[in-house]
């Protein structure tokens, strides 16, 4: 990885065993500095006495992937982990490519740089909900085309970058650089899904 490049790494979880995601995270502490921690938020429930007086908001919201849990012990996993990691701990990030509208306009003059533009940091609970699916999915673990592309973005799109996925999987991060018109190398074992991945790319 190059000095200013930008290392995201994706980890789920088990209810059972919640160290899990840690564990991994731990792995890497010897090579790379964790620069964020951002929670990849699959599913959210916001109560209107909760929101307050928000414009648009009338009544309470639940949206996203939900699954039961058939248990009494544990709740539902709506969460996974996204950790940032670089070499150094101070590599720049375009935060604002992947922004959020001032909630309260008067603050893009307060705090916007330059002043007036409507777009501030979404800060690291990135909600980024599944499309809802009507057929069974290519790949049992498939992440949603966002979280890449989010990922992309957040550390900046920058002339002749490269993109590599260790566990590409089905292709998703491929089909993303594709789009944003960034070079892909991708890695995978599995000759199925390999055969997939390169049908979605190059049918783009």
């Amino acid at each position: 990885m190059k000095d200013d490049g930008s290392f995201f790494l994706n980890t789920g979880g088990s209810l059972k065993e919640p160290w899990i995601s840690y564990d991994i995270a731990s792995k890497f502490r010897k090579h790379y500095v964790l620069q964020n921690i951002i929670h990849w938020i699959k599913s959210i429930s916001l109560l209107k006495s909760e929101i307050g007086n928000v414009s648009g908001v009338i009544d309470d919201i639940s949206t996203g992937h939900y699954k039961p849990i058939n248990s009494n012990r544990y709740h539902h996993n709506c969460h996974e982990y996204i950790w940032h990691f670089t070499k150094t701990g101070d590599v720049s990030l375009d935060k604002t490519s992947i922004g959020v509208p001032y909630q309260d306009k008067t603050n893009m003059t307060r705090w916007s740089k330059p002043n007036g533009v409507d777009k501030r940091d979404r800060g690291n609970v990135w909600f980024i909900p599944y499309k809802t699916i009507t057929s069974a999915p290519d790949h049992p673990s498939m992440f949603p085309e966002r979280l890449p592309e989010m990922c992309i973005l957040d550390h900046g799109l920058q002339k002749n970058m490269l993109v590599v996925d260790p566990f590409a999987g089905v292709g998703t991060t491929g089909v993303v650089c594709k789009k944003l018109g960034v070079n892909f190398i991708g890695f995978e074992i599995d000759q199925t899904y390999s055969t997939i991945a390169n049908e979605k790319i190059n049918n783009l």
